[in-house]
């Protein structure tokens, strides 16, 4: 059987491409079938985001901004510093009656479809072979770090979104400069999908796209490429301002956590260099590395096919890069000099970037290999890629069999530090000695009132008393709202923040009436998330009458309109 033939036929097919998805999407969810949800260092966190978002979606409240849900009911603004984006998609799923588990699962599962697709047309856009785009594809998907380190270990929820948008940003920018095609939408599209995902991986990848502008320095800085250029950064910026600007807001009206970091890169360098690979799960220690068989493949190809690597200016940065990446996590450099970097905490975090370029290489290497020797390889890859991503599954499970969750345990919260929290809040005392469903009040007078996540209706009468404080528990951020209606009068109540960073609100001289607490936002907020639709909208009016003009009878009405308009 010529094995050239049969697969230059079968992916001819317009559905092969399609049954390699699915195929692959069942063997990444065979490990999940008749298992909960093993604990992960960030889980509950992002759980507890998904969640908080599905309550507020109950409410009729979107996008969520504060939630009510986190440390056991007083309200935290993760919603603003750290988008949900994405993981909406587990809040949606809950919405229409799943739980949790399956909600996680199918979740997973959308995300890694997501993924091939990004990452399959992506590498074919950057060399234009589709076995290329396929083994690429496949030794992105079924990742070391993507799976076992970012899903089931870490549960990094953010940086795993982040795998669908890396190969559409790099593939952009290198269409954009190097083949002169105009591609500032979807490099805008990979840019806002990174930055309202995971605010770390954009940093990198804005660091990365310099070092990119500097190696092509000639090719970037032409009028023509540079506008296309900054045409997807003010498209980003546009679309996305209703998540950064208001971000910006919150971060300058108080002192947060985020301040004063628990810890700093230059603690957690890999000292060791057998860290930097991943053999098999039950042997290899955290941080999980690279997978040993594509880094061998990796020094392979830079020694047999180094020249073509170079001449190729895509391949040539993933070198570049890798080089520069290896180098960064390792203690090679000194960092602890380098507290600009603090913010990324962990060096390994960069093996999200490492994994996507060390793919790229490796995939090409072999689809330059005589064809039986693609075969004979790209089977033991298989084999022993896969038999990792199960390994890595059943090892996880069987350490952590006393932290499986088949149902979520609501609002406990296990982020230990809280970056998003006010520095003066003191959550020990306020679990301790304050409930977070009921309002302390400086006067005996008549009170009833019903919380829901951040929202309180207030009734009260004050009898005898005037100026009767109320501390509503609920931690203090810019962008709550106390309405008191009495009678015919409606008046905004002054919103002040006690000692312990909780909320008081004075009745004055109101003898009765009804007070509606709730997250209203800011006015920042509403008009970025103004400025976001309107763009969005835009973009969609603009494109749908570009698509209109395509259909052959309204090509034949153009001149005719325009010959009225001249008469």
């Amino acid at each position: 059987m010529d094995l050239r033939k049969t697969f230059k036929y079968l992916s001819q097919n317009r559905y092969f491409i399609y049954c390699v998805f699915f195929i692959m999407l069942v063997f990444f969810y065979l490990p999940f079938i008749g298992r909960g949800i093993v604990w992960g260092h960030d889980l509950i966190y992002h759980l507890s985001r998904a969640v908080g978002a599905f309550d507020q979606l109950k409410l009729g409240i979107f996008p969520s901004k504060v939630m009510g849900g986190f440390y056991g009911g007083y309200g935290y603004a993760v919603g603003i510093f750290y988008p949900t984006g994405l993981i909406y998609l587990m809040s949606f799923l809950l919405y229409f009656g799943l739980d949790m588990v399956n909600s996680y699962q199918i979740w997973a599962v959308i995300i890694t479809l997501f993924t091939m697709i990004s990452m399959y047309y992506s590498s074919i856009k950057i060399i234009p072979s589709k076995k290329f785009a396929l083994i690429a594809t496949f030794l992105y998907t079924f990742s070391v770090y993507r799976n076992y380190t970012d899903l089931i270990d870490r549960a990094a929820l953010g940086e795993y979104i982040v795998f669908i948008f890396l190969p559409i940003v790099f593939s952009s920018i290198h269409l954009i400069v190097h083949k002169k095609e105009n591609q500032w939408f979807w490099l805008s599209v990979g840019m806002v999908g990174i930055l309202t995902s995971h605010l770390i991986s954009t940093i990198w990848v804005i660091l990365l796209l310099v070092i990119y502008s500097l190696l092509f320095f000639k090719d970037v800085f032409i009028p023509k490429t540079l506008i296309t250029i900054i045409k997807a950064a003010i498209f980003s910026l546009l679309i996305s301002i209703y998540y950064w600007l208001p971000m910006l807001e919150m971060m300058v009206s108080d002192e947060f956590r985020y301040h004063h970091p628990w810890t700093k890169l230059s603690k957690n360098l890999i000292t060791e260099w057998n860290k930097f690979f991943f053999i098999d799960p039950s042997i290899n220690q955290f941080p999980h590395g690279i997978e040993i068989w594509l880094l061998i493949l990796l020094v392979i190809a830079l020694i047999t096919q180094f020249k073509k690597i170079i001449h190729h200016p895509f391949l040539k940065f993933s070198f570049i890069i890798l080089i520069f990446l290896f180098i960064f996590i390792s203690n090679i450099i000194p960092v602890e000099y380098l507290s600009i970097f603090n913010f990324m905490q962990f060096p390994w975090r960069l093996y999200l970037f490492i994994t996507y370029f060390l793919c790229i290489i490796v995939a090409y290497y072999i689809t330059q290999l005589k064809l039986n020797t693609q075969v004979i390889l790209m089977s033991l890859i298989v084999v022993v890629t896969y038999t990792g991503y199960v390994r890595g599954f059943d090892q996880l499970y069987k350490s952590r069999q006393e932290t499986i969750y088949y149902s979520f345990p609501r609002y406990q919260i296990e982020h230990y530090y809280g970056e998003f929290l006010p520095w003066w809040a003191d959550m020990d005392y306020l679990i301790e000695n304050v409930d977070p469903y009921s309002i302390s009040i400086s006067n005996p007078i008549d009170l009833t009132y019903e919380k829901k996540t951040t929202t309180f209706d207030i009734y009260f009468n004050q009898n005898e008393y005037t100026h009767t404080t109320l501390e509503i528990p609920l931690i203090y951020y810019i962008g709550y709202s106390a309405y008191l209606t009495s009678g015919d009068t409606t008046v905004l109540l002054p919103i002040e923040r006690t000692e312990t960073s909780l909320m008081s609100i004075n009745l004055q001289e109101y003898k009765e009436g009804k007070i509606h607490f709730y997250y209203q936002g800011t006015r920042i907020q509403k008009i970025s998330t103004y400025i976001s639709v309107l763009t969005g909208f835009l973009l969609i009016l603009f494109y749908g009458l570009k698509w209109l003009i395509q259909f052959p009878t309204v090509k034949k009405l153009i001149p005719h309109i325009n010959k009225t308009n001249l008469k």
